[in-house]
C-alpha cells in the first residue's frame, strides 16, 4: 500500500500593494519522490520529498519544495510543510515575504544546509533571490539569481536576529545612492557589530546597522567615502591623532569597524596608526604599521 499524506496548497494573488486573496485547496497524493511533478491550478509544481522539511538533509545538499513555472500574477503555494526544528514555519515565511516584497510573485522555493545552518533559498519573477535562516526568519542574503549560488551565511551569525530587517536595511542604502542599481546586500558581523552590507555598481558599498537601521557609511568609487551620518567627521579625527604625533602627516584614512564601534584607521608618515572613535572622538589605540 502507497503511503499518502495531506497538504494544503494555496495560491496567492498579487495585486497592487499586497496580496489580497488566499484560497487553500487540500489535495491527497501520494508522499512524492524529489521533483515529483504536481497540477495545481493548472500549473505544474515541483514538490520535495515528503512535502516537509527536516534536518536530516545533508550538509550543501538541497531540496526544491516549490516551482512556477512563468507564473504571470500568481504563486501556488505549499503551507504544510513542518517547521525545521522548531524553526520558522512556511507560512510565516510567505506572509513576511508578501508583507515584505509585495511587488514581486515568488518563482521557487528551496531548503539547504550550508555551514550547519537551514536555510530557506526563495527566488522571485523580478530575478532577486532571499535567503534566511530557517531557524529564526532572519533574512540573510539579498542578491540576483543571474549571479549563481550565493557565499554560505558564517557560523557566527546563527540564531542571530536583527532588529532591523535586511530589506529595511536595503530601503536605507537606496536612500543614500537614489541612482545606482542595487547588487546584493548580506548581514555581517565586523569585529562585533552586526551590520547589513548593501552593495551597488560602480563598487559602492552602503554599510546600516542592522539594530538600529542608521546608516554607518559609504564606501563611494575611487577611493572616496561618504561619513557624513557620523557623529565624528574625518577632520577631527585627525586632528586628534595628530595631537599624539604632531611631527607626523597624514597618508591615509578610512572607517573601519573595530571592537564593536566604527572607527577611522589613520595612517600617519612615522609609520603609526591611530584609531580614532567615530562617535565620540577618541584615540582607542595605537598600532604600527607593520
Amino acid at each position: 500500500m502507497r503511503g499518502y499524506v495531506l497538504i494544503t496548497i494555496g495560491s496567492i494573488l498579487a495585486v497592487g500593494i499586497g496580496f489580497v486573496s488566499f484560497s487553500p485547496l487540500q489535495l491527497a497524493r501520494p508522499t512524492a519522490p524529489l521533483g515529483e511533478i504536481a497540477v495545481v491550478d493548472e500549473r505544474p509544481v515541483a514538490l520535495g520529498a515528503q512535502f516537509l522539511l527536516s534536518n536530516a538533509l545533508q550538509e550543501d545538499a538541497d531540496l526544491t519544495l516549490l516551482t512556477v513555472s512563468e507564473p504571470p500574477t500568481a504563486s501556488a503555494v505549499i503551507t504544510s510543510i513542518e517547521p525545521v526544528a522548531d524553526g520558522v514555519s512556511m507560512d510565516a515565511v510567505m506572509q513576511m515575504l508578501a508583507q515584505a516584497r509585495p511587488e514581486a510573485t515568488i518563482r521557487e522555493i528551496r531548503v539547504r544546509r550550508e555551514q550547519g545552518f537551514t536555510i530557506y533559498e526563495v527566488d522571485f519573477s523580478d530575478g532577486y533571490r532571499i535567503r534566511l535562516d530557517a531557524a529564526t526568519g532572519q533574512m540573510l542574503t539579498l542578491d540576483t539569481i543571474r549571479r549563481g549560488p550565493s557565499q554560505p551565511p558564517h557560523r557566527r551569525l546563527q540564531g542571530v536576529v536583527a532588529q532591523t530587517t535586511l530589506l529595511e536595511a536595503v530601503a536605507v542604502a537606496q536612500q543614500r545612492q537614489p541612482a545606482a542599481a542595487l547588487r546584493d546586500a548580506k548581514l555581517e558581523i565586523y569585529d562585533g557589530l552586526l551590520v547589513y552590507k548593501v552593495k551597488f555598481e560602480r563598487g559602492i558599498d552602503v554599510f546600516v546597522d542592522a539594530n538600529t537601521g542608521q546608516h554607518l557609511f559609504t564606501k563611494l568609487p575611487r577611493g572616496a567615502w561618504d561619513t557624513s551620518s557620523l557623529l565624528i567627521q574625518p577632520e577631527e579625527a585627525v586632528r586628534n591623532a595628530l595631537a599624539l604625533y604632531p611631527q607626523a602627516a597624514v597618508r591615509e584614512w578610512k572607517p573601519k569597524f573595530e571592537a564593536g564601534t566604527v572607527a577611522y584607521e589613520i595612517k600617519l608618515t612615522n609609520r603609526i596608526e591611530v584609531y580614532v572613535s567615530a562617535f565620540d572622538g577618541r584615540v582607542l589605540h595605537v598600532e604600527t604599521d607593520d
